[in-house]
């Protein structure tokens, strides 16, 4: 068994708090995940789990393995889901900021058929007439209306203009989503060809 397999059995069986259990849900036979979790402990040189007839528990040791576990097998997991990339869908929030008028009338409509087609997705849309920072308000998008002072452009991954709007997009936070499925971005230059 791989570490990282030994580790998510270890995990499993730490929660369930029982190896019949955390067989169960790992398809495999309760002796199969004792000998893993044996086989772990000889390893690492340390008792990991305190067992009885009727219960499983963690040892000091089991706990710190478990809050360390937990955060590598968090890790692979988005380790692979960050290379299959373009198969998975976005997901997380998406701040977004745009004048009051402007906003009403031609962000908030694409911001909702945005959310149709990413139903994992949410947005926060703030409309507001006030120029606004993006990193240090936390946005991730913004739609302005007129020329972009020098100070305002930070370092924005893509910046699309047409006319008088800028619209600048930051897409770091959403895992899964790129540039060019940016539907948001993309239509807005619908608002502005004629």
């Amino acid at each position: 068994m791989d570490r990282a397999e030994s580790l998510a059995m270890f995990a499993e069986v730490a929660e369930r708090g029982s190896f019949a259990e955390a067989a169960r849900r790992r398809g495999r036979s309760p002796a199969a995940v004792t000998r893993d979790i044996a086989e772990l402990e000889r390893r690492l040189g340390v008792r990991l789990l305190n067992r009885t007839t009727r219960a499983v528990s963690l040892t000091e040791a089991g706990q710190r393995l478990l809050s360390g576990a937990k955060r590598v097998l968090a890790d692979l997991d988005e380790i692979e889901r960050a290379a299959a990339g373009a198969g998975t869908a976005p997901r997380g929030e998406l701040r977004v900021t745009a004048p009051i008028l402007f906003g009403r009338l031609h962000v908030e409509p694409l911001v909702l058929e945005f959310l149709d087609r990413f139903p994992d997705v949410s947005v926060a849309l703030m409309l507001i007439d006030r120029s606004v920072d993006l990193v240090e308000e936390g946005l991730d998008v913004a739609v302005r209306i007129g020329a972009m002072a020098e100070e305002q452009a930070h370092h924005p991954d893509l910046q699309l203009a047409w006319g008088k709007v800028v619209v600048e997009i930051w897409t770091h936070k959403i895992d899964g989503l790129t540039e060019s499925d940016f539907v948001f971005a993309a239509k807005c230059d619908r608002l502005f060809a004629a």
